[in-house]
């Protein structure tokens, strides 16, 4: 019997991802892509200045600042559509809004 990976579909980039990724590559072929993803910033961040340990971007504060920040989701979709295991890249922001995201998907496809 196989087995179905689970990942948490509470992570708003990888629901956001899978299906935009699944439809272009059963269409067209994605041989490499970057996913950037916009999101709201977090209770774990900082809302004032200062220093956070060696990561300088963490030190801003969250409400006032754009901050560069990591993504699993482009690692996370070979555990969904493993034939894109590793073909996909990943970087995120969060910005200084109360609530949203979203998620954009560049590709290079192997198909016209």
């Amino acid at each position: 019997m196989a087995t179905t990976p689970l990942f948490p579909w509470r992570h708003a980039p990888l629901t956001v991802l899978r299906p935009m990724a699944k439809a272009l590559h059963d269409s067209f072929g994605i041989e490499v892509g970057t996913m950037t993803t916009i999101h709201a910033y977090t209770g774990t961040q900082s809302l004032v200045d200062g220093p956070r340990g060696k990561d300088l971007r963490a030190s801003r504060a969250a409400a006032e600042n754009i901050i560069p920040h990591t993504t699993g989701a482009a690692k996370a979709i070979g555990l969904v559509i493993p034939e894109l295991s590793g073909k996909l890249k990943g970087h995120a922001q969060r910005v200084p809004v109360k609530t949203g995201s979203v998620t954009e998907l560049v590709s290079i496809l192997g198909k016209k």
